[in-house]
C-alpha cells in the first residue's frame, strides 16, 4: 500500500512527462525518435511502484502421507500389516496390498485378501471384508456409491461400507440414461431398474423397455414374453405386460389407449385400469356414425359403444345400414 507522501511525486512526475511530450523542441530536453518507448517504459516503472513487488509464489504442498502417523508398514511371508515406532503391533500381517489411505475414500485403505478386496479404516478395523473382486471410487457412478464386482456381477456399496445394492447384474446403466431416478439393470440378458434409492423398482424381467413419455409422461413401455404393458418412473408396473398391442393414448378417445388381448381390443385410461375389456374384434372411431359412438363388432354382430365405455347398442346385428350415403355393415371389415 502507498504511504500518502507519494501520491504528489508520482503526479509532478506525470506532468513532467506529459510536458515533455508536448514540447519536443525544448533544447533542454532530449527524446528518442520512438517516443512511446519511453512512455512504455516509464508506465512500467510507475506499475511498478503502484503495485508494489510480485507476492512470493506459494510453498508447495507436503504431500499427505499414506498411512497414519505413527504406523509404520511391515511385511511376513508376503503379507502385510503395522506396527508403531516403538514395535506394538496395530494390525498383524495379513493382506496381500494395503494401499494409501484416502485414495478411494477418506481415512480409509483398500486392502486385499486371497484375491479379494475390501476397506480398513485408521482405527485398523475392516470396515468393509476383503470380498469383491474390484471396487470403484465413491462418486463415480453415483454420489455416496462405490462400484463393486462379486463373481463378475455388479453392486454397489456406501460410504458406511454396507451394500446398497448387493452384486447381481450383468450391467448398470448411469441414472438419467432412461430417467432422472433410474438406472437400467441388465442381468441373464433381461431388463429391469434400480431407484436412486438403490432399492429395486423393476426386477430384470423384460425383454425391451422404451424411452420413458412416448405414450405417457412418465411411463415406459416394456415387453416381456412378447406382451406390453408400462412401468412407471418409480420403477413400478402400473400396467402388467398381458396386451399383444397397446396404441397411442387419444388416437380413438382421449385419454384412452386401444390394447389388444388374446386378438380382442378394448381400452385402457391413463391410469392404467381397464375401462373397455377386450371382447371386440373391431372397433371403429368414435363420431363416424354417431357423435359419441363408435361402432365395434364381437362374435360377427354389430353394435354401439358410447364414449363412457357402455353399449348404448348391443352387438346383435348382422347388418347396421346407415341410408344411401353411409356403407351398409354386413361384418366385412371397412
Amino acid at each position: 500500500m502507498l504511504k500518502r507522501y507519494a501520491l504528489p511525486t508520482i503526479f509532478l512526475l506525470l506532468l513532467t512527462l506529459t510536458g515533455a511530450a508536448q514540447e519536443p523542441d525544448d533544447p533542454q530536453v532530449m527524446l528518442p525518435e520512438d517516443r512511446s518507448a519511453v512512455l512504455s517504459d516509464t508506465t512500467l516503472k510507475l506499475d511498478t511502484i503502484i503495485m508494489g513487488p510480485k507476492k512470493p509464489a506459494p510453498k508447495p504442498r507436503k504431500p499427505k502421507p499414506p498411512f497414519p502417523k505413527g504406523w509404520v508398514m511391515v511385511e511376513n511371508n508376503g503379507l502385510h500389516g503395522f506396527i508403531t515406532a516403538e514395535g506394538k503391533v496395530i494390525l498383524k500381517p495379513q493382506y496381500s496390498k494395503i494401499e494409501a489411505f484416502g485414495t478411494i475414500q477418506r481415512g480409509w485403505a483398500l486392502v486385499e485378501r486371497d484375491g479379494k478386496q475390501g476397506f480398513i479404516n485408521e482405527e485398523a478395523k475392516e470396515v468393509v471384508k476383503p470380498q469383491y473382486t474390484k471396487i470403484g471410487k465413491f462418486g463415480e457412478f453415483h454420489k455416496g456409491w462405490s462400484q463393486v464386482e462379486r463373481d463378475g456381477l455388479i453392486g454397489f456399496i456406501g460410504t458406511d461400507g454396507k451394500e446398497i445394492v448387493a452384486p447381481r447384474y450383468n450391467k448398470v446403466h448411469p441414472f438419467g440414461e432412461y430417467h432422472r431416478n433410474l438406472a437400467k439393470v441388465e442381468k441373464d440378458g433381461l431388463l429391469g431398474f434400480i431407484v436412486i434409492s438403490g432399492e429395486v423398482g423393476a426386477e430384470p424381467v423384460y425383454t425391451k423397455i422404451d424411452s420413458f413419455g412416448v405414450y405417457q409422461k412418465d411411463w415406459a413401455l416394456v415387453e416381456k414374453d412378447g406382451l406390453y404393458g408400462f412401468v412407471n418412473g418409480g420403477g413400478e408396473e402400473v400396467v402388467k405386460p398381458i396386451y399383444q398391442e397397446i396404441g397411442r393414448y387419444g388416437e380413438y378417445q382421449k385419454a384412452w389407449a386401444l390394447v389388444k388381448r388374446e386378438g380382442l381390443l378394448g381400452f385402457i385410461d391413463t391410469e392404467g385400469k381397464v375401462v373397455v375389456k377386450p371382447q371386440y374384434s373391431e372397433i371403429n372411431r368414435f363420431g363416424e356414425y354417431q357423435k359419441t359412438w363408435a361402432l365395434v363388432q364381437r362374435n360377427g354382430l354389430w353394435g354401439f359403444l358410447d364414449n363412457m365405455g357402455k353399449e348404448a347398442v348391443k352387438p346383435q346385428y348382422k347388418t347396421i345400414e346407415f341410408g344411401e350415403e353411409l356403407e351398409k355393415y354386413k361384418g366385412e371389415k371397412k
